[in-house]
């Protein structure tokens, strides 16, 4: 028995005989310069057998290192490339399969094919993947393998959706065999020509499809559609050429008719198929009493007159013909009863045997088709109303078809409202049935006009009606919405979606980074959702589009993630931002501050993963500041927190559970509209978090519980037994606490009383020098300013007409000006909580206080008056209580340390005092 050894890591040393007869084949390659055409299948199963022992006795590292040193004495080794691509393989490792590639390509080169046939079955049987794939079926097809060969082509052409090659290869090989699918990997092959605009190619197919599947008219207008976009207007003349040559042969004149007209417009030099169009329109019309006289008058047979111009002024004028319908916008509908140059003479309802003059009739009627809906109303209203009754959806296609199977909601309105249904009952009838006739798979909305419905003559596609919805498309943001709709079903729509990547691609070049952010991940959103291997963006301009988001300042990077509206891209942006910018944690706590909070979750877990102390204590500290302006987010973080989902150094949860209740009171001020905030606050304490909440205060704020209570008091969304309800829970959890005097809870709950006014009122804190301000302002406005500008309007009155008069125009547009500055100052005078000193506690800082500060680093000495906006002025040293720095003061007491900022930048100041800064008449002291 061999023996093995056991090396420090566990796994086994590689047997002496096999090592021997590794290197033994690696000699011989090195000593005999043996190259890959002179390689047999026999090498490769004699390397294939030390490859399972190597893998059996658990020697596949030292396989690898001995191969590794193989290669760098020897480049050329088959051996080495071959065991290094197998042990990749087998990993999964997409590096080492390299060397898999570059044996294929020297046998391939060398035109082994057998043995690229045997390497290749023997890589299939670890992993399928497009170059293996491509190897063998060039293998088989070089050794004759026709039946070997249709598998493996059925597998790449579903793989390999850019190589329209292998798609035509493997339709012509099942052609006899299983025509559909045949045809449906020719159309595939086609519409890769068509997209990558390899004509030759495409012409070969096209010719083919012609003769399979001529009536296939879906099929041509999309090649249609694509050429168009390329503006290939000769080549798509030339392929429709080929078609109608097959409907002239079957003297077909309704489709040589459409598609001579087709050609024409693309090429009018086509002068063929002018004559063609007009033996088709004899053929069609040759029982009309005037059809040779509207030929000539047309110009169809004048060469110096428009085509276009002529086929149009023929098919308006052929229609009109004995027994045929018309329609006057005064008599309605009527039949034709006889004609010749000069007159025609018509039915109307109410005006029977109308005469009217040729040139008169042709221009003031309408021909109506036979089907017409207008004309069932004429011929049999009882035989409409009836299907309209029972029928509903079949009536409803003869009326789209009748509007050229586009029509309005207003056009439907008009045609059915007050009679078929009663004008009052109109809206929840229509609701009703437009989502029943939506459910025909051939009604659909415009992807152009929401308020259109299309009716079409068969079945369109997911992918046909994904593309035609990105057309239409008026904005970026749309055709965003409409690819992610593809992306819902990345099989059906693989066609539509392929579509959408050229235009994506155009989109990176977008002056706009959120544009060209956007495009970069659809395309990795494609790529993913169709499994390719390929990238389909260049790389370098993604490395462009990246070097330019890491440029940006932290506000800039912070604010474009406001652009993208769903979540997967919000997703995507912060990922780069994580990856590409040097101060994602910072724009991470900028990001946070933003609503809706669909990502916030994945932003604040990554700060966590990554210890990013500094950046989450600077969001906690900024929300709990500002907690009102975003309830939404400082509600969702105080339920994370008392769930446990964070675990945040250094927070303290006491304070946050106490500014979640402080901000009860003030949600229905903050929420004037809707119910989320106070949904999600009810759910926190008397909803499923209730008992998380609970184990919180019992865990971090016991002893707070009946300033908890106070507050609650005085949330007004909440019922008088909800409020009961959480007092009795609070109690609970500490009843001590209930046991102190009333005078200390009120004490407790006097905090910010000035600011809860202001807060209930809607009014702004003010001295007498502000409220002066304001009111010797609007003086001036109202006793200056608007009369001056009054006898600037006279003066330019008197200068003659006022339609070209420029001074006049700019005295209204100042007038208007003046008028709502004067408006917007009474409301301001309105506005005013006139404060003095008797309002003022100086036991901490508050509205109304001064306060005199010291820096604990520089040991500067700062003093600030704290008031309202209309009284801040920094240079006089004033400052807004709801300012960054006056929100950081407030509350504080004397001795106390308020810290300002965040970072580097972060002060520490020392409260030295705090006294009014009020009189009592209401003036700065």
């Amino acid at each position: 028995m061999e023996e093995v050894s056991q090396q420090a890591d566990g796994s086994q040393a590689i047997d002496d005989s096999i090592e021997a007869r590794i290197q033994g084949q690696f000699n011989e390659e090195k000593w005999t310069r043996i190259s890959s055409k002179d390689v047999t299948i026999s090498r490769f199963k004699l390397l294939e057998d030390l490859l399972d022992e190597a893998v059996e006795k658990n020697n596949i590292e030292e396989l690898s290192n001995l191969s590794q040193e193989q290669l760098k004495e020897y480049d050329a080794s088959v051996a080495a490339r071959y065991f290094l691509g197998m042990i990749a393989l087998k990993q999964d490792s997409p590096e080492g399969v390299v060397h898999l590639k570059q044996l294929l390509d020297q046998f391939e080169e060398s035109s082994k094919w057998a043995v690229v046939d045997f390497l290749s079955d023997k890589m299939l049987a670890v992993s399928e993947n497009r170059t293996i794939l491509r190897a063998k079926a060039n293998a088989l097809e070089k050794l004759g393998k026709t039946k070997e060969l249709i598998p493996v082509l059925e597998k790449l052409a579903k793989l390999d959706r850019k190589n329209p090659d292998i798609a035509l290869k493997y339709a012509d090989a099942i052609l006899q065999d299983d025509l559909e699918k045949a045809i449906q990997y020719y159309k595939m092959a086609s519409e890769a020509y068509a997209k990558n605009q390899q004509f030759e190619k495409l012409k070969s197919v096209w010719n083919k499809l012609v003769d399979l599947i001529p009536e296939d008219f879906n099929y041509y207008r999309k090649i249609e559609r694509i050429l168009g976009g390329h503006r290939q207007k000769d080549i798509l003349a030339d392929l429709f050429v080929q078609l109608t040559y097959h409907y002239i042969k079957q003297e077909d004149v309704d489709n040589i008719i459409m598609l001579s007209k087709k050609i024409l417009d693309l090429n009018p030099n086509y002068s063929r198929f002018k004559n063609e169009l007009i033996r088709s329109y004899r053929a069609k019309y040759q029982d009309h009493s005037l059809l040779e006289d509207f030929i000539k008058y047309s110009g169809l047979l004048d060469s110096r007159k428009n085509i276009g111009n002529s086929i149009l002024n023929f098919e308006t004028n052929i229609v009109f013909d004995k027994e045929n319908y018309v329609f006057h916008r005064l008599w309605g509908v009527g039949k034709i009863k006889d004609l010749d140059t000069t007159q025609m003479i018509i039915d109307f309802k109410d005006k029977p045997a109308h005469k009217m003059e040729i040139q008169m009739a042709l221009k003031s009627l309408k021909p109506l088709q036979p089907d017409h809906f207008w004309v069932h109303q004429y011929e049999k209203p009882e035989e409409l109303q009836k299907m309209f009754d029972e029928e509903f959806v079949s009536f409803f296609k003869i009326l789209i078809s009748s509007f050229g199977n586009q029509i309005s909601l207003s056009d439907i309105k008009a045609e059915i409202a007050d009679i078929y249904v009663p004008l009052k009952n109109w809206s929840k009838w229509w609701t009703k049935k437009r989502a029943e006739l939506l459910k025909d798979n051939l009604i659909r909305v415009s992807p152009q006009r929401k308020d259109i419905l299309e009716l079409h003559q068969s079945s369109v596609s997911f992918s046909d009606g994904i593309i035609e919805k990105f057309q239409g498309s008026q904005s970026f943001e749309d055709r965003m919405a409409v690819a992610f709709e593809a992306l819902k079903d990345p099989d059906e729509g693989a066609e539509a979606i392929e579509y959408m990547v050229g235009q994506f691609k155009d989109s990176m070049r977008s002056l706009d980074i959120d544009i060209k952010l956007q495009s970069t991940w659809m395309l990795e959103l494609f790529k993913e959702a169709l499994g390719e291997e390929d990238d389909y963006y260049d790389e370098k301009l993604k490395k462009e589009i990246i070097n330019e988001l890491s440029s940006f300042n932290i506000e800039k990077a912070s604010l474009l993630s406001l652009s993208f509206k769903n979540t997967e891209l919000k997703k995507r942006y912060a990922k780069w931002v994580h990856d590409y910018h040097p101060e994602w944690k910072r724009i991470y706590v900028e990001m946070l501050m933003h609503t809706p909070i669909k990502i916030h979750k994945n932003l604040m877990a990554e700060l966590v993963a990554n210890n990013a102390v500094d950046a989450i204590q600077e969001f906690f500290t900024r929300l709990r500041k500002e907690s009102k302006t975003y309830a939404e987010i400082f509600i969702w973080t105080v339920k994370n927190l008392i769930t446990g989902a964070w675990q945040v150094e250094g927070l303290a949860i006491e304070e946050q559970i106490l500014g979640f209740f402080r901000l009860l009171r003030n949600i229905p001020k903050i929420e004037l509209k809707g119910t989320k905030l106070k949904n999600a606050a009810r759910e926190m304490v008397l909803g499923s978090s209730q008992d998380e909440m609970i184990a919180a205060v019992e865990k971090y704020a016991k002893d707070s519980v009946r300033k908890f209570s106070s507050l609650f008091k005085d949330v007004s969304f909440f019922t008088d037994l909800e409020k009961q309800k959480v007092k009795e829970w609070l109690v609970k959890i500490n009843p001590d606490a209930f046991e102190q005097s009333e005078i200390e809870a009120a004490a407790d709950d006097s905090d910010d009383s000035l600011i809860e006014e202001l807060e209930k009122t809607g009014k702004i804190a003010a001295t007498k020098n502000a409220s002066q301000s304001i009111h010797d302002e609007l003086e001036h406005v109202l006793r200056v300013e608007i009369p001056k500008n009054s006898e600037e309007i006279g003066l330019a009155q008197e200068k003659g007409d006022l339609r070209e008069n420029a001074e006049y125009k700019a005295a209204l547009e100042k007038q208007s000006i003046l008028q709502s500055q004067a408006t917007k100052l009474e409301n301001d005078l309105k506005q005013i909580r006139l404060i003095t000193s008797h309002d003022i506690k100086i036991d901490r800082v508050n509205i109304g206080t001064k306060v005199k500060l010291k820096d604990a680093a520089t040991e500067d000495i700062f003093v600030y008056s704290i008031l309202d906006q209309w009284d801040a002025d920094v240079d006089k040293g004033i400052i807004s209580y709801k300012s960054p720095l006056g929100a950081a003061l407030l509350d504080k007491r004397k001795g106390e340390v308020a810290e300002f900022g965040s970072g580097n930048q972060e002060q520490k100041l020392e409260i030295l005092s705090i006294d009014v800064a009020v009189n009592g008449d209401g003036f700065l002291v």
